[in-house]
């Protein structure tokens, strides 16, 4: 792929990230039917990386350079949850949204957003206890982390949408 086309690539992504932001901001779309939802959609990155965290935990003490069988089983774990939950997250969002096409496409930005989200608040909070951290920084991080959870709550808008569309809620998970 040469770098014009990736350049492409990253525009139109960039285009549709900010098209279906401003679709759940405005409560045209579902992106996060609830809390419950916008955890699930934290999911395939968390297990990722508790994976990784518990390769290191049940590694070798000795190093060496390749994965036991237990590294390897917590890996595979970890990548078989991980595409499972942005699956049924994404399923989720077909279903919430009423509409095949529409819904995967949601679907792929929530799990995205919901990534992209969780690492730029965990790198904010990181560089907070950075001890060289100055004062005008600190600022930044505190209004860009809540712009974040602003913008987490606004895209947390299943009832907002059902009850502007008159579309009738779901049955309870469970029921």
């Amino acid at each position: 792929m040469d770098n014009q086309t990736l350049q492409v690539f990253f525009f139109l992504f960039g285009a549709i990230f900010l098209l279906l932001l401003v679709l759940g901001a405005t409560n045209k779309v579902v992106v996060y039917f609830d809390g419950a939802d916008f955890a699930l959609s934290m999911v395939p990155l968390l297990s990722l990386v508790s994976a990784v965290i518990l390769m290191g935990v049940f590694g070798p003490e000795v190093e060496q350079k390749d994965l036991t069988g237990q590294q390897i089983f917590i890996l595979g774990l970890g990548i078989v949850i991980s595409i499972g939950t942005a699956v049924w997250s994404v399923r989720m969002s077909v279903f919430y949204n009423k509409n095949l096409p529409f819904g995967v496409l949601v679907g792929i930005f929530k799990v995205a957003a919901a990534t992209l989200g969780l690492l730029i608040i965990v790198g904010l909070v990181s560089r907070a206890f950075d001890s060289k951290m100055r004062l005008r920084d600190a600022l930044w991080a505190i209004v860009l982390l809540s712009f974040f959870i602003w913008i987490g709550k606004k895209l947390i808008n299943g009832y907002a949408v059902y009850q502007e569309k008159g579309w009738p809620l779901p049955a309870p998970r469970g029921a």
